[in-house]
């Protein structure tokens, strides 16, 4: 009902599944601007509560409403693209990671200014709870591509599907402003750009 909700709403989803925690699921939404992602957020928050209070049960952002579950992420897939031709600008088959300079110097500025993203990205002292002591959720500023513990991960991208070359990060929760949160997200990111901050090496143990 919620999922088919939202696409009356026009807001397309490309997989939904249950999490690890009782009553904990999972929505992905389709690739979109950054304004439209944050649009399609704010009005799916208020969506599923309102579907779930009209069957007599509750829908919560809370990012760890049990201590004894895992919490709830919001993590956000990012990659840039050329006005014109659309090309993906984080790619770059030469790259052991598949990441051109621009996604690299990206990456570098969300890692660099991620103490300082955090106070937007995971707002609440409930955020906290979260981060570092739910499973799959972030501690320490690193990125890595099969260490799902990293704050920043780069997906594997399947030959022939270099268009959805992408970073993704996972400090963010549903309880930030999802327009501060892109705002923040990007911003930190083009710095990286602007000023071509060194990455770090990938942290790969957990």
């Amino acid at each position: 009902k919620m999922i088919r909700t939202l696409d009356e709403m026009n807001i397309p989803t490309n997989s939904t599944h249950s999490e690890i925690g009782l009553g904990q699921h999972e929505i992905d939404f389709d690739y979109a601007p950054a304004l439209a992602s944050a649009d399609r957020f704010f009005t799916t928050r208020v969506t599923l509560r309102t579907v779930a209070r009209q069957h007599g049960l509750y829908c919560t952002f809370m990012p760890r409403p049990r201590a004894d579950l895992p919490g709830s992420g919001m993590h956000t897939h990012q990659s840039l693209h050329d006005l014109d031709t659309e090309e993906n600008l984080f790619y770059d088959g030469d790259n052991e990671y598949g990441l051109s300079d621009n996604a690299r110097y990206f990456l570098a500025g969300q890692l660099h200014h991620a103490r300082a993203m955090t106070a937007v990205l995971a707002p609440l002292v409930n955020s906290y709870k979260r981060l570092g002591t739910s499973f799959e959720a972030p501690m320490h500023v690193s990125w890595a591509h099969i260490n799902r513990a990293a704050l920043i991960r780069v997906p594997s991208i399947t030959p022939g599907m270099e268009q959805h070359t992408r970073l993704e990060l996972r400090c963010p929760d549903p309880s930030s402003n999802p327009y501060l949160a892109m705002a923040v997200m990007l911003q930190a990111g083009l710095d990286g750009i602007q000023h071509k901050l060194p990455v770090p090496a990938p942290l790969e143990e957990t």
